[in-house]
């Protein structure tokens, strides 16, 4: 079984992928959205669509994960991808407010062959 990388790409310290020899792709990545929220009960809620596209294709859609870092109070994050990218975030939120700018960060982990 071969070991090691097959490729790695890092633009910078917040953005990049990896390739292994068995076909696992790990990207990784940060974004920063701004967006409304509404009263949805006793929370807030925003859906935004930053529309981010994966620094490397993977075959189908992968495990992804995505989380707020900024310290927020209350803040659950759920995104929707496909192989290529990720948009469509649902924000939850205790407090509301209007064009509040949330850093993202994202880890997304498939298939490239």
């Amino acid at each position: 079984m071969a070991s090691g990388v097959i490729e790695k790409l890092s633009n910078d310290s917040a953005n990049g992928y990896c390739k292994f020899p068995d076909g696992t792709l790990i990207c990784w990545g940060s974004v920063t959205i701004s967006s409304s929220y509404q009263s949805w009960g006793a929370m807030y809620v925003s859906d935004a669509n930053p529309d981010v596209t994966f620094p490397a294709p993977f075959l189908s859609e992968p495990a992804l994960s995505v989380t707020c870092k900024a310290k927020v109070s209350g803040i659950i994050v759920n995104a929707v991808c496909t192989a290529t990218k990720w948009n469509q975030v649902a924000i939850m939120r205790q407090t509301s407010g209007t064009n509040l700018s949330v850093p993202l960060s994202y880890i997304a982990v498939g298939r490239w062959k």
